[in-house]
């Protein structure tokens, strides 16, 4: 059995799935389609939107799946708020279906390497950050916990998944993003420069995958958000703000 030659990339997801720009730099063969705000639950009925941005895109790709957190930490707790939602195992079987939905279509389209990544988790912040956001304050070891379910719900349902959680956490018991990998000042993403490596280490060995920046980060970069919204409504993927 010999090494596939390294293949096109291409990661969709919410912005946790910047991770990768980290990882893979301005090389050609790397597509960062991650928006912020992407949910898996938006795509159930969007099969006209993903096969509009795959169209063009080579069908010998490998293709990642990152979403997850914008339907466990931003949209649940907006249903919550809103219409006093309870139905949390109810929402995390519409995340599944989103997700393999999503695979499936790919699939369909003649795209064979399609798989599944968790590369962040719950952040514990204070309740004042989620109610600036108009959100109801949840646990987020409750939270996080639903992440974890939602990782090992998909190879159960037949799609490839590398994860980094049982890496991250702060414990078994404690299921939100342990201390040493969060940023300095509040933020629910992770730090990306303290799980850059541990990400690659996840799927350096999927075949043909693209190659890695030569050097490690070892600083962030000034997040540029591009939401999905203006991505549906301008038709343009966010900029390759990559560095």
């Amino acid at each position: 059995m010999f090494d596939l030659p390294p293949h096109p990339l291409v990661v969709l997801g919410s912005s946790s799935a910047e991770v990768f720009d980290y990882i893979f730099g301005d090389t050609p063969l790397y597509h960062p389609m991650w928006a912020s705000g992407w949910s898996a639950r938006g795509m159930i009925d969007s099969a006209d939107f993903l096969a509009a941005i795959m169209d063009p895109l080579p069908r010998d790709a490998r293709v990642l799946l990152a979403f997850g957190m914008t339907d466990i930490q931003f949209n649940l707790p907006w249903r919550v708020r809103q219409s006093r939602f309870y139905d949390f195992a109810g929402h995390l079987a519409e995340t599944v279906e989103g997700i393999t939905g999503m695979a499936e279509q790919l699939r369909q389209m003649g795209f064979a390497r399609v798989g599944a990544v968790f590369t962040s988790i719950a952040v514990p912040l204070p309740p004042t950050y989620w109610r600036q956001r108009d959100l109801a304050v949840l646990p987020p070891a409750l939270l996080g916990q639903m992440v974890l379910d939602l990782a090992e719900a998909l190879p159960r349902a037949g799609l490839e998944t590398r994860s980094i959680l049982p890496q991250i956490i702060a414990a078994p018991d404690r299921p939100v993003l342990a201390p040493r990998f969060c940023r300095k000042t509040e933020n629910h993403h992770p730090s990306y420069i303290a799980t850059q490596q541990m990400v690659w280490q996840a799927i350096q060995d999927l075949p043909g995958i693209p190659p890695r920046r030569a050097e490690w980060l070892t600083g962030h970069y000034p997040h540029q958000p591009y939401s999905i919204t203006n991505w549906r409504l301008s038709g343009q993927p966010r900029p390759r703000t990559l560095r």
